[in-house]
């Protein structure tokens, strides 16, 4: 018995010490601090320089022709478009055309081998109209995906982290989401003859659109492999999930990961690696679930409206057909819409597979710098019968883990970690100004298209009912009810003429009284 509440009490400080030592999800709801308490994100890395004055600060090139910069000038990009996006960067009306400031999103494809850090690490989305960026990018030492916005990008960039919970309720495995093959949403079907249309009638073609921001072969458009790079980034984050929550305290499971990634054609080793398959097997991470990176594949019924337009030149011309399409991105509902739960079972094939956390160039580097895969065993648990924290239950650190293997044989490739390790970064500040509120109920994000730049603002007045959980807004919605019906039924909001005619000839007025009379 005594034994029993020692072993149990050991396991609620440990579990304490992991807690605060990094920000790796317990289960769905865990989304850590806003701001990382450890670490920084890649982009925090990459972006920023040291004054004159010994500050670290960011170092944002504008325009994107030269964003490649920081990263060396063969780097490539890969991208695609997504006029009619579900993201935050979502179009709500027509004070700017969407398929001339298509939402472009884009992630490193070619890079040297000093750079191969950010394969499927970071990523970018880009509004011009909006002039700003998004920003996905990994946090190598709290093992988890860090969500910023760059404002002002044309005048005066500035670099913020934002709230993570308003991310993950799309963002749901804590990384990067895209839309499955057939990419309906992306320039690859509908929508890529959207662009074209639009394109043309100002003599451009999309190859030309892409070349005017990003400059001559800075960025190629496959689809593939930008769907790889998300896949990959999902594969990381699970991960991390496996080797803090599926080892649990046990080192010598992390050690068997570790072989069975690094070293896994090592055979006299492979009982470290059935004892970690084991130990993950009955672990809590087993009666967990992960969610699908995937959202649907759905290109906001233009299809359909191209077809009643009368076709894609038809449609581009024609007000009245973008906002339609524009509607159909805040009446999702079911799995088209982004915030709706995908949440998938855990297997045994996912747990029993090699960590993500080592890119192609870590294997290159490995196999240049170690004689045998059986010395990068040996090395791996001399490491582990030496107590090195590589083995500890925080974050993998990919980088940490490389720079420990090399170092420890004395090759000068460690130093290619060492630099991703020292980086200082500058200080971290949490965006506080209004940005565009999701939900899982459709009539809500009509709600949220409609009222939120009065009413998601952070202001004192008027009340603030679009801000907080879905919960939260719901009852907040409810408790001003006869408010809202009396205002809307009196012509009273939205408190622009134009706007108010503009909510009744669209359809969501009646949507948005029905709601409001059902709660």
């Amino acid at each position: 018995m005594i034994k029993t509440m020692c072993v149990c009490f050991l396991f609620f400080c440990m579990t304490n010490v992991y807690a605060e030592g990094n920000h790796i999800p317990e289960n769905e709801n865990d989304h850590g601090p806003n701001i990382p308490t450890v670490g920084s994100s890649l982009f925090d890395k990459v972006f920023s320089t040291t004054n004159k004055n010994g500050r670290t600060v960011y170092t944002i090139p504008y325009p994107l022709s030269q964003f490649s910069q920081p990263l060396g000038l063969e780097t490539q990009f890969v991208h695609t478009n997504l006029p009619f996006s579900r993201s935050l960067q979502r179009p709500q009306d027509l004070s700017y055309n969407p398929l001339l400031n298509p939402r472009i999103v884009f992630t490193p494809f070619n890079v040297d081998d000093s750079y191969s850090i950010l394969l499927g690490k970071i990523f970018f989305g880009y509004v011009e109209a909006k002039d700003q960026l998004e920003v996905i990018s990994f946090n190598d030492e709290a093992g988890r995906f860090e969500y910023q916005i760059i404002t002002d990008y044309s005048s005066s960039p500035k670099a913020f982290y934002v709230d993570r919970g308003k991310c993950l309720s799309c963002h749901q495995g804590q990384a990067p989401i895209f839309s499955p093959p057939a990419w309906a949403d992306t320039s690859f079907g509908i929508m890529g003859r959207l662009l074209d249309a639009r394109l043309a009638i100002n003599g451009m073609s999309r190859n030309e659109f892409i070349k005017d921001l990003f400059g001559e072969g800075k960025t190629i458009e496959q689809l593939a492999v930008f769907d790889s790079f998300v896949r990959e980034s999902n594969d990381l984050a699970f991960s991390e999930r496996i080797w803090a929550i599926g080892c649990g305290a046990d080192r010598a499971c992390r050690l068997g990961l570790l072989l069975k990634t690094l070293a896994k054609t090592s055979l006299p080793d492979t009982d470290y690696i059935s004892y970690a398959n084991k130990v993950i097997s009955e672990s809590p991470l087993m009666t967990q679930k992960k969610f699908s990176s995937f959202l649907t594949a759905f290109d906001m019924k233009a299809t359909s409206i191209v077809t009643k337009y009368g076709g894609p030149t038809e449609t581009v011309t024609h007000p009245e057909a973008l906002k339609e399409i524009i509607s159909n991105i805040y009446n999702l509902s079911g799995f088209d819409n982004p915030a709706t739960k995908r949440t998938l079972p855990i297997s045994t094939s996912d747990v029993f597979q090699s960590l993500k956390a080592f890119s192609r160039v870590d294997f290159k580097i490995l196999r240049e710098a170690f004689n045998t895969v059986q010395q990068i065993s040996d090395t791996l648990i001399q490491l582990y019968k030496e107590d090195n924290p590589i083995f500890d239950r925080g974050a993998i650190d990919g980088p940490k883990v490389m720079f420990t293997l090399l170092d420890k044989i004395g090759s000068p490739k460690a130093q290619i970690y060492a630099h991703w390790m020292n980086k200082t970064t500058p200080e971290k500040t949490l965006f506080s100004g209004p940005s565009l509120p999701i939900f899982k109920t459709p009539t809500l994000n009509i709600l949220s298209r409609r009222c939120h730049k009065c009413h998601a603002a952070g202001l004192s007045f008027p009340p603030q009912f679009l801000l907080g959980s879905e919960d939260q807004v719901i009852e907040k919605v409810s408790a001003l009810k006869t408010t809202l019906l009396y205002k809307l039924e009196n012509n009273l909001m939205p408190p622009n003429p134009i706007d108010r005619e503009e909510l009744k000839r669209s359809g969501d007025y009646d949507k948005i009284i029905n709601y409001v009379k059902s709660l």
